[in-house]
């Protein structure tokens, strides 16, 4: 909440140098409405009914990554190449589908069994509309929260179900890389096949979850575990920053809104968005 004041003072700030001063104005208006709504949920939602918070958030975010996913694939006309729908805007789905893909994870191992279930079945179309999306930032910020997802899980066992889980929601991805498009006009015969497999799979992953299998992992004392965490988050990081400096200073690769996947996760193209960082350094 903190953060999210100190980025809408940020944007007022801007308006001294910004193009468009209103501009600014709008954004950090919105960013207030944000840190509003988390402050209301933290002087609201208690500890009892934080587990039926979590519960609607999944179901909504998956209900319209499910619809977005089949929208997608089963349109009548031509889609994006890029999985943008029913939100219309690619980043703004794969946000969605990582909200999905993570807390699914999170639950398959935690609660009722009927709820572990549904939060597990929704992992694999989750992930698959997230690798469709081809949204980058999306993709790191699961990835990111994986990794908190591994340090902070305890009992270590808890992760034996959700790593089976995510195992099946790999698979759902390798089978999307597989297919490839899904651009095909109307629906085709694989893209029917594929979309009976993602709900087997899905299946798969709810049964899991509902009865996991006992497993004994070893145990890591918490400091090692939270030094590890804290060590893949930072190499993640690094490596972005320096991809991201290579790709300033020196490569000029195409812009990733004309590549394809995997390209375009692969890339570090900025689509000349790095062009204007170095424009607003110099300003401010």
């Amino acid at each position: 909440m903190l953060a999210l004041v100190g980025l809408a003072v940020w944007q007022l700030a801007s308006r001294a140098w910004a193009v468009a001063p209103d501009a600014a104005v709008l954004e950090a208006e919105r960013t207030l409405v944000y840190a509003g709504a988390a402050a209301a949920a933290l002087l609201v939602v208690t500890r009892d009914c934080a587990a039926a918070l979590v519960l609607g958030t999944i179901c909504g975010a998956g209900a319209v990554t499910l619809g977005g996913l089949a929208e997608h694939v089963l349109g009548a006309g031509v889609p994006s190449d890029r999985l943008e729908l029913p939100v219309g805007y690619a980043n703004a789905a794969g946000i969605l589908a990582a909200v999905s893909l993570l807390l699914g994870l999170g639950l398959a191992s935690d609660g009722p069994a009927a709820r572990r279930a549904l939060a597990a079945g929704l992992a694999p179309p989750a992930a698959v509309s997230l690798y469709l999306s081809l949204s980058r930032g999306a993709v790191l910020a699961a990835a990111l929260g994986l990794a908190v997802l591994a340090v902070t899980t305890r009992p270590a066992s808890r992760l034996a179900p959700t790593a089976l889980v995510g195992t099946v929601a790999g698979v759902a991805v390798v089978l999307a890389w597989w297919i490839g498009s899904f651009g095909e006009t109307g629906v085709t015969a694989l893209e029917a096949a594929s979309l009976a497999v993602l709900a087997c799979l899905a299946l798969a992953a709810g049964a899991v979850a509902a009865r996991p299998p006992r497993v004994r992992l070893p145990r890591v004392p918490r400091r090692r575990a939270v030094a590890l965490g804290a060590a893949a988050i930072l190499l993640v990081a690094g490596a972005i920053v320096v991809a991201g400096e290579r790709e300033v200073r020196v490569a000029r690769p195409a812009p990733a809104s004309q590549q394809g996947a995997p390209d375009r996760l692969l890339s570090t193209s900025t689509s000349f968005r790095a062009d204007y960082w170095d424009v607003a350094a110099a300003m401010v």
